[in-house]
């Protein structure tokens, strides 16, 4: 997994202080958890994309601040199951692992 941050290259933006959102990852066989702050940031003013591998994800806090954040998983993660909430502050997406890359146990055969 790698991390950087996103920057908006959009010119009609406005420009409101661009805060890193700080961010726990956490990995299981299956998925990865990620918990970020965003406190006073509302569910409608958060966009989350993943494409080729990177999770992506800009949220606005009224007219004071925006919070971005940017992570790579590579083709780790199966992109059409990725779940998100946010609950006081704390956003939390679920990364479920590709079925390839999950560990399996294997049997010996009699």
């Amino acid at each position: 997994m790698s991390e950087q941050t996103a920057v908006s290259t959009h010119s009609e933006a406005p420009k409101l202080p661009r805060l890193t959102a700080p961010v726990d990852v956490f990995e299981s066989d299956d998925h990865y958890l990620v918990r970020a702050d965003v406190p006073g940031v509302q569910r409608g003013d958060i966009d989350i994309s993943f494409h080729d591998g990177e999770l992506k994800f800009e949220a606005t806090r009224g007219a004071e601040a925006v919070y971005v954040r940017s992570l790579g998983f590579g083709d780790d993660v199966d992109p059409d199951a990725i779940e998100a909430t946010l609950e006081r502050g704390v956003l939390e997406l679920q990364l479920s692992k590709a079925a390839a890359n999950k560990p399996r146990k294997i049997t010996i055969q009699a």
